[in-house]
């Protein structure tokens, strides 16, 4: 029984210390704006994910969105919008707003 409690709090501690390796205290705010390749004309409905994690938004309709995370920088993003090819974005500095062009298909 001591054997299995033992286990039970090493366990605990490794999932801990995997949960805060992964995450911040606090959330990161990212930015940007998604355009046309074609013409730089603001994608308005892209749908913005982040690769680890559940976060998501969409890009309202002059193209700009907000996507707030908990995830440790950098972040990489995946843009999807049925009229383009989908693209990733790597984000490393939440200081700028980062802008990102899609392909028509």
């Amino acid at each position: 029984m001591k054997t299995l409690v033992i286990i039970c709090l090493m366990l605990t501690s490794i999932m801990i210390l995997s949960f805060t390796d992964m995450y911040h205290a606090t959330p990161v705010l990212l930015r940007g704006r998604v355009v046309s390749g074609a013409d730089h004309q603001p994608v308005s409905r892209a749908y913005i994910t982040a690769v680890q994690g559940e976060e998501e938004t969409l890009t309202d309709t002059s193209g700009n969105f907000t996507l707030r995370t908990w995830q440790a920088l950098p972040v990489t993003i995946t843009i999807q919008h049925g009229d383009y090819k989908s693209g990733k974005l790597v984000i490393s500095d939440t200081s700028q707003l980062q802008q990102v062009q899609l392909l028509r298909r």
